[in-house]
């Protein structure tokens, strides 16, 4: 096991998730957990947990952390997605963002505006893809080979090719050789 997952859609006994409790974080037995892991090379991935989890476990945490599926809530309000606190403190652990392909996640926005976001403010190592083509049934892109128009879209919008690489796949093997 090299990610671990905290949690998915409902709470469990070591924290809570995003949807159910979004002020609520560890319990003691998750900060057991978390303190635990940290004699393991193992990667704690926040997608689904609350915004309190990921503050929570940032300030114990010594493995590197990261959000393998989250589109950005100030973008669209769904609870489900990762509130700016919590990215904060992400990327304050030299982690990533990776966002989903989700209709229902990016709302009103889309796929580019999410990376954009994450980009402007919160720097060129942090926004990363993360499409979560296992778990959605309403993609934005429909298949890996799809991808391609993500690409021109951003070239257009005044990205640079090694932004765009750095996106792509550049930020992710960076944060993985960490």
């Amino acid at each position: 096991v090299r990610v671990f997952t905290l949690v998915w859609n409902n709470s469990n006994r070591l924290c809570h998730s995003a949807l159910e409790a979004d002020k609520k974080g560890l319990t003691k037995i998750g900060k057991r957990y978390i303190e635990a892991m940290g004699q393991y090379d193992i990667l704690i991935d926040f997608s689904h947990a609350s915004t309190r989890t990921v503050l929570d476990s940032c300030a114990i945490a010594r493995n590197k952390v990261f959000a393998s599926h989250s589109c950005v809530r100030r973008l669209s309000p769904f609870l489900r997605n990762i509130d700016d606190p919590a990215i904060r403190a992400i990327v304050k652990c030299q982690g990533l963002v990776a966002v989903n392909f989700s209709r229902k996640h990016l709302g009103d926005r889309s796929l580019f505006e999410h990376l954009d976001y994450l980009m402007q403010n919160y720097g060129s190592e942090c926004p990363a893809l993360g499409s979560d083509f296992d778990g959605i049934d309403d993609p934005v892109i429909s298949g890996p080979d799809a991808v391609q128009g993500l690409t021109v879209e951003m070239a257009e919008k005044g990205y640079k090719s090694a932004a765009i690489r750095a996106i792509f796949s550049g930020n992710f093997l960076a944060f993985l050789k960490r």
